[in-house]
């Protein structure tokens, strides 16, 4: 008897592979540009912001973002053939997903607005910084809301039965 196979879990699995294919290729070409393209060295020192250490290992942030893209192809291709392993390493990229989404917007709205939204010394707020603030937390929260629906589907019991 041979299990059947939900249209959910297929067109999870080809949105993903479509995405994470153009994300290899893009991270790929990243990786290329950071050794054909000639970037200065510097040293980092006590005094440096949050800007020069992303400077300076930008090739390993890359690397890794490569590495990431080629693991999510190769559990979207294995979600498509319903491997249990992917099932789980695609429930593993929806959290990491939620995590980097979080965490490195939180680190941008410190870093580029500096908490300026929040001085309430009698000056007015700055229009379009609450309005990109706005539209940046409309994004997150949608971002959170869907991968963790994606992260719900993949283990519903269901949607476990179809995995080998």
């Amino acid at each position: 008897m041979t299990k059947e196979k939900s249209n959910f879990v297929s067109i999870l699995a080809w949105i993903l592979i479509l995405i994470s294919g153009f994300a290899t290729l893009m991270t790929l070409m990243q990786n290329i540009m950071m050794y054909v393209l000639p970037f200065p060295e510097e040293e980092l020192t006590e005094n440096s912001d949050l800007m020069d250490y992303v400077f300076y290992y930008s090739e390993i942030i890359v690397a890794v973002f490569l590495l990431i893209a080629i693991w999510t192809l190769l559990s979207a291709i294995g979600l498509l053939k319903r491997k249990n392993w992917a099932r789980i390493s695609m429930i593993c990229v929806f959290i990491w997903a939620i995590i980097w989404t979080v965490s490195s917007t939180t680190i941008q709205w410190f870093y580029f607005f500096d908490a300026e939204l929040f001085d309430f010394s009698g000056t007015s707020l700055d229009t379009p910084s609450i309005i990109v603030t706005a539209i940046v937390l409309v994004i997150i929260v949608s971002l959170t809301i869907l991968c963790g629906w994606l992260i719900k589907k993949l283990t519903s019991q269901n949607i476990k039965a179809e995995f080998q």
